[in-house]
Order: structure tokens, then C-alpha cells, then sequence
């Protein structure tokens, strides 16, 4: 994989760690929205259930000289005079208040209920489809039976 240009002046030594990052900088690389800022979640950890919480994990691993824009001013001058960027400290985390995070909960139950809420009544339409379908056969069956009646009917009122 080339090699991005930095966007300040660096010194050899600065350049090192980036160039020994290896798969840690192409994973990062290869999904730049995981770096929006205030994305939702980005600084929690890892759920169970979240098909997108391996990317978060990578999160805090992201080198300098990626071509990507940084967050803020303040943020690209702390970064500029640490070596490649690294740690802990790297990016300007902020971690979303409970109450978002509860209101965010309450939304996702919310839509749970209508979902199932939503199943409950498809199936109730289903079985009335099945019950309507049901019918119609056993009314097919019945006119045809009704049919046949009245062919014998005809048929002996001919005969005679």
C-alpha cells in the first residue's frame, strides 16, 4: 500500500511509527466514516450485539499521516508535537452524556415494541388470509358438488 503524505513536516523519527503500523493503518484506512466526529457510540466499548462495534475497537490506534482531515485546530496542534499520534490521548474523546444514551435506549425499545407490535398483526393477517383461503376452497368444493347435483338433475329429467 503507497504511502500517504503527511500533512505537516515531520522528521524521519516521526515517520517511523506510521510505517511500522502495518495492518492496524490498513484496517483504519479502509473505513474513514468510523472518524466522523460525534458518532454515536465511538467512544463506548465493544457491545455483544453491535456488528459495528470491531471498528470502534480499532478506534484509538489510528496513526498520523492517514490523509484524513482532523477534528478540530486545537486538536491537529496536540497531535503535530506527539511522535505519530499515538496512545491513548491521541483524539478528543467525549463521551456522550447518560441521558443521551438512555434517550437512545428508550428509542431503540420503542421500535422493538412497534416491531413486534408490527409481527403480531401480520400474523393475525396471515391466519385471516389462511382462513379466507380455507373458505374459498370448501366453497369451490361445494360448487362443484352443486354443479354436478344439478347435471344429474338435468340429465334424469332427459332421460325420461
Amino acid at each position: 500500500m503507497p504511502r500517504q503524505q503527511p500533512r505537516s513536516e515531520a522528521t524521519p523519527t516521526q515517520q517511523e511509527p506510521a510505517a511500522e503500523s502495518g495492518p492496524a493503518e490498513e484496517s483504519v484506512q479502509e473505513s474513514p466514516e468510523a472518524f466522523s466526529a460525534g458518532a454515536p457510540g465511538a467512544e463506548e466499548g465493544p457491545a455483544a450485539e453491535s456488528p459495528i462495534s470491531e471498528p470502534e475497537a480499532r478506534e484509538p490506534a489510528r496513526p498520523q499521516g492517514t490523509g484524513f482531515a482532523p477534528i478540530s485546530g486545537a486538536t491537529s496542534e496536540r497531535q503535530a508535537g506527539r511522535r505519530g499520534g499515538r496512545g491513548p490521548g491521541s483524539r478528543d474523546f467525549r463521551p456522550a452524556p447518560p441521558e443521551a444514551i438512555q434517550t437512545a435506549i428508550e428509542e431503540v425499545n420503542k421500535i422493538l415494541e412497534t416491531l413486534r407490535k408490527t409481527v403480531d398483526d401480520m400474523e393475525e393477517v396471515l391466519e385471516t388470509l389462511e382462513l379466507a383461503e380455507r373458505q374459498k376452497d370448501a366453497d369451490e368444493r361445494e360448487i362443484e358438488s352443486l354443479r354436478r347435483a344439478l347435471r344429474q338433475m338435468h340429465h334424469s329429467r332427459e332421460g325420461r
